[in-house]
């Protein structure tokens, strides 16, 4: 089973170290849209919703998702993808799901740090 969009916004919050009144919020400092832009990208990547109902939880227009999403995959911090998996493999477990220890080694996240590394 999926974790809920709730279970996945607390896992950001606790890796990205913001509340969630700031991950819902309006504001437009890195410090609440680095991790909005993750919780859009792990809302996609572990659910498949659609970008609009992603939205209407975060209090979003879709296209925000969309850019959101898009501006992930740019990031080239090998940081920020490793506290992406981290917030993934956390929901997860929210989920009550079981990961085996190789699932929770290998990055989750579809730019992988090859990838990453590659770009710069």
């Amino acid at each position: 089973m999926a974790p809920s969009m709730a279970q996945i916004t607390e896992a950001v919050c606790e890796v990205f170290d913001v509340s969630k009144s700031e991950l819902m919020s309006s504001r437009r400092d890195q410090r609440a849209c680095i991790p909005r832009m993750a919780a859009y990208k792990i809302c996609r990547d572990i659910t498949g919703w659609s970008y609009p109902r992603i939205g209407r939880h975060f209090g979003r227009d879709h296209t925000s998702v969309i850019s959101g999403v898009r501006r992930c995959a740019s990031i080239k911090d090998p940081d920020f993808h490793d506290k992406i998996d981290r917030a993934h493999i956390i929901a997860m477990r929210k989920a009550g799901v079981v990961l085996f220890k190789s699932q929770q080694q290998t990055p989750m996240f579809k730019t992988t740090r090859k990838q990453v590394k590659d770009k710069q």
